[in-house]
């Protein structure tokens, strides 16, 4: 089993996340969607810093000007959040809680490419202390890594889920360079490299900022990555396949990309710095980031060990602090004061304001300038530098559509979108080393008709305990095809035993909606104590179903039917809601008796009311049995009794006569 990452590349030749876990897009020529013009709220996070560089926190909405593409607007919203330290001369604090609207948004990034061992170690160690003690209820947290094989890996997306992160941080491991194959050494590559950057002109470029620059474009120095020479540019050191060209370039794309986040996003960046000669390609990035509303606090992790061999000892601080300067952040020179840096980055970011104002919104994608003034010129004013009118579907990069859909797929209150959702359950099967687990979903053409209408793509992210994407599908569906209403989608993997989390969607490939599905799952340790009896797949009555497999490339996974026989037309699984006036279900079970006898199975059924606590014996018959090669499969009927609405175990107790082994499995589901 492969583990897949999502891996963001070069965008120079526009490879995609998907693309790089075999996600193809497709092309062709559709028809845009028609968008209205609507008002909406546009919300301004601003922070406002004394002659010292301490917050001020006793503004109100009347001390505040705004303009939008330079004209005045009228500032109707207000909110005030203040954390960490204050100026001393702050007399005037809010009287009450304020219910946030734009929350506070960090990515933890670390680099290991311009790191050693014990920077890495130190960095995790800072990251750590600063999701422990800073991040407050509320707060989102993404983590991304660069390393010299893969470029810039987004870990975990944008959560409020801060245990994820911790955990995926403490799985950070340093890529290892390996020995130097014959050949020209790191020194001399490096050597090299700075001789051929002597004709690099981008420090002599008009780097400044454009306006009128949309997501996604090429802005300053275009094709940085393609004339900045990389120390690992030799071919012998194939083994290294990123340089820092490629940071500057994935890192300001990908931010550019994530502009349908509102808000300003702080990047926590741990890193060691480049050569001097890189500092106007270091500083290019922190303006294009600036322009992205992200603002970089820069941690120098290889605090004075500016003597060590190879590609450590050339590197500049000076190229941090321009990147943190310029996007409107800061640069700390020791990673071992850790402590009080996660403090001054709360200062610095949680003392600030929200200002609201409505405006007509345009699906031109079009750059909006933002000024944000005070009438006390003693202050400093930091805020957002603007933002992008959303942008039609069709007209997205690949880039575009790819981060769309992992904020639609993995964020936990997606930005892009507020999307459908659809109920979703994962069953273990076998306990085979081969396709042992199916995912099962089920969608209806009549609730999702501005979804499920014409091409369609289906994502699927099967998730470890660690927060790793162990597995993976993607695969389109060409819904003006099917003609039936009620639609049952599946697709097999093979995952060895452990807790997993499987996010599935779905999305019109040509306006961008979608509905997101989520469902759990824990495959245990084989154990020879018990009788083998798998969770049982149920079904309830329901016309017109049709059931599609979702197959992937080299993969010779069995059907549906072939694991659960007994399956019908009139009948679709229940994979975690029933109506109210459900008289009975269909419960197919698969059984793995001892070998060597003709089984006897004797079952029973329990219904569990998750409000009360209750629980009662309800009727359950045997309707037929089957075999699939080792395995029994049982049909039985269970008659419910009349159920209110809300939550509900459904236990199955079966006991096999001659051997004596039992085993019981249960299934969770809303009354709705």
């Amino acid at each position: 089993m492969n583990e897949k990452k999502i891996v963001f590349v070069w965008i120079s030749v526009l490879t995609t996340v998907f693309v790089c876990l075999g996600f193809p897009f497709s092309g062709g020529i559709q028809e845009e969607p028609k968008h209205e013009t609507v008002v909406v709220l546009k919300l301004v996070q601003v922070y406002v810093m004394d002659k010292k560089g301490l917050p001020v926190a006793d503004l109100s909405r009347e001390d505040f000007v705004l303009f939008d593409n330079g004209i005045e607007q009228k500032i109707t919203d207000f909110e005030q959040h203040l954390l960490g330290k204050l100026s001393p001369e702050e007399k005037i604090l809010p009287s009450g809680p304020v219910q946030a609207r734009m929350k506070r948004k960090f990515f933890i990034l670390l680099d290991t490419l311009s790191n050693d061992d014990t920077g890495i170690l130190e960095s995790k160690k800072a990251a750590l202390h600063f999701i422990e003690t800073q991040l407050i209820p509320g707060d989102e947290i993404g983590y991304l890594t660069f390393d010299p094989l893969t470029g810039l890996n987004l870990k975990v997306y944008l959560t409020s889920d801060f245990e994820r992160v911790k955990q995926a941080i403490r799985k950070a491991e340093r890529v290892p360079l390996g020995k130097t194959p014959p050949g020209l050494t790191l020194e001399d590559e490096f050597a090299k490299a700075e001789k051929d950057m002597k004709s690099h002109k981008a420090e002599s470029r008009d780097q400044g900022i454009n306006p009128n620059l949309k997501s996604g474009g090429q802005e300053g120095p275009g094709n940085i990555a393609d004339d900045f020479v990389r120390p690992f540019h030799n071919p012998g050191l194939a083994h290294v396949r990123r340089g820092l060209g490629d940071m500057t370039r994935e890192i300001t794309e990908v931010a550019k990309a994530l502009a349908f986040i509102p808000g300003q996003k702080s990047i926590l960046f741990f890193s060691g710095g480049s050569v001097s000669r890189a500092k106007g390609a270091f500083a290019w990035m922190g303006r294009e980031l600036a322009a992205a509303n992200c603002q970089v606090f820069a941690v120098n992790a290889m605090k004075k060990r500016g003597n060590f061999r190879g590609i450590f000892d050339r590197l500049d601080l000076g190229t941090l602090a321009a990147m943190a300067e310029l996007s409107g952040g800061k640069m700390y020179e020791d990673i071992g004061e850790y402590e009080s840096i996660a403090e001054d980055i709360q200062t610095l970011t949680g003392n600030y304001y929200v200002l609201g104002y409505y405006i007509d919104t345009r699906w031109d994608g079009a750059f909006h300038r933002i000024q944000v003034k005070v009438k006390n010129p003693q202050y400093l004013v930091s805020a957002q530098a603007g933002y992008y009118n959303p942008k039609p579907f069709l007209k997205m990069s690949d880039l575009e559509k790819s981060l769309h859909l992992v904020d639609l797929v993995l964020g936990d209150n997606p930005y892009s979108q507020a999307p459908e959702v659809f109920s979703a359950r994962i069953l273990v099967y076998s306990g085979g080393n081969t396709s042992n687990s199916a995912l099962i979903f089920c969608l209806s053409s009549e609730q999702l008709q501005d979804i499920l209408d014409g091409q369609v793509e289906v994502v699927a992210f099967i998730i470890d305990a660690t927060q790793t994407i162990v597995d993976s599908y993607r695969g389109e569906v060409d819904f003006s095809g099917i003609p039936a209403k009620n639609i049952s989608m599946y697709s097999c993997f093979s995952l060895k035993p452990g807790q997993y989390e499987c996010r599935v969607a779905v999305r019109n490939m040509k306006s961008g909606r979608g509905a997101v599905g989520l469902a759990g799952l824990e495959i245990p340790e084989p154990s020879t104590q018990k009788l083998e009896v798998f969770p049982s797949l149920f079904l309830r009555p329901l016309k017109d179903v049709q059931y599609i497999r979702l197959s992937r490339q080299n993969q010779a996974a069995p059907s549906l039917g072939d694991i659960y026989p007994f399956l019908a037309k009139n009948l679709i699984p229940v994979v975690g809601e029933i109506p109210i006036n459900t008289k009975s279900l269909m419960a197919v079970t698969r059984v793995f008796p001892p070998a060597g006898i003709k089984p006897r199975f004797d079952m029973k059924a329990f219904l569990k009311s998750l409000s009360s606590g209750r629980e009662s014996p309800i009727e359950v018959f045997h309707e037929a049995i089957e075999n699939r090669d080792a395995a029994v499969c049982l049909l039985s009927r269970i008659v419910l009794p009349q159920l209110k609405p809300g939550g509900y175990e459904l236990i199955l107790h079966l006991s096999e006569s001659l051997s004596g082994l039992s085993n019981a499995t249960s299934f969770f589901f809303e009354v709705r």
